[in-house]
């Protein structure tokens, strides 16, 4: 009489299987910090899930009866989860103006801002809602000649406020809602393209420069309140400024000048002498740009 697997035994490799489809639908993250989005991407990573479900098959032994539950009970859970969340996007331009000796210094970038969240979150308006900003595009470069490159990079100098994104709430919103509210979205949503404001200091981006370009460990923090003290004597930072655009993301020079960007490689080494809390402790890719 051949051997014939129990049914709870049959039932355990369909919890793992089901178990590991769903571990693997919340990993759709990519090196450069993107994610897969939109329906065409969602069914791509269904379709991956429903191959992962054959190998278990033949891994486990689990019947197609069982691979049928498993897949709809998986389709049930992400069609759910698609459907409890809202997601708005827009183009932002951030212009960085340098008054040098030489004359005005100038970087600009537009970068496209992905807003996902739970609808319940939203209502709740709370500092707890499950919000996630996902930029896309290029931090902002001024070259100032010999005396070398200022970035702005794409993360906050004081936390989260400075990101590429939450940063927008706070320059368009003066701070009257919580930056993951509904409210917030949609101030900035309303915001007239092309008018340019002020970013808060509390939202000021992480600026950064390199003793050595060709050697991104040599990376150091910039003061916006002293760029004399990293570029010279009568260099400051004359304006920094934000605006929702209808122009397309643009393309800068970091991707020459970071080459170890595109070979998916760590660009700034962690420095583990730094404090947890120090921005500069951890400086990642994304940082620099986002796809």
């Amino acid at each position: 009489m051949p051997w014939k697997r129990s049914p709870f035994s049959r039932f355990q490799s369909g919890l793992f299987c089901f178990c590991k489809l769903f571990a693997l639908s919340h990993g759709n993250g990519n090196a450069d910090g993107g994610r897969e989005s939109g329906f065409d991407d969602f069914w791509l990573c269904f379709v991956r899930r429903a191959r992962l479900a054959c190998a278990c098959r033949s891994c486990f032994g689990v019947r197609w009866p069982m691979i049928r539950r498993i897949l709809l009970s998986l389709a049930v859970c992400l069609l759910g989860m698609l459907a409890g969340c809202s997601i708005s996007e827009w183009n932002q331009k951030m212009v960085l103006v340098v008054e040098t000796p030489e004359g005005i210094k100038t970087g600009e970038s537009v970068v496209r801002i992905g807003f996902t969240a739970n609808r319940m979150d939203l209502a709740k308006s709370l500092p707890g809602a499950k919000v996630k900003w996902i930029p896309h595009g290029e931090a902002v470069v001024v070259d100032l000649g010999e005396r070398g490159v200022l970035i702005a990079l794409l993360k906050g100098e004081k936390g989260y406020m400075g990101d590429a994104g939450p940063n927008a709430s706070f320059a368009f919103n003066t701070g009257r809602f919580y930056p993951g509210s509904e409210e917030t979205i949609e101030n900035v949503l309303d915001q007239r393209t092309g008018v340019a404001v002020l970013i808060p200091r509390k939202a000021y981006p992480l600026l950064v420069t390199f003793r050595d370009i060709s050697d991104p460990s040599t990376i150091e923090q910039v003061d916006p309140d002293d760029l004399a003290k990293s570029f010279g004597e009568g260099v400051r930072l004359k304006s920094l400024t934000l605006e929702r655009t209808e122009e397309d993301m643009t393309d800068g020079p970091l991707p020459e000048m970071l080459p170890c960007h595109q070979k998916l490689q760590q660009c700034v080494p962690v420095d583990f002498s730094l404090p947890y809390d120090d921005r500069m402790r951890s400086v990642p890719n994304w940082a620099f740009w986002s796809n």
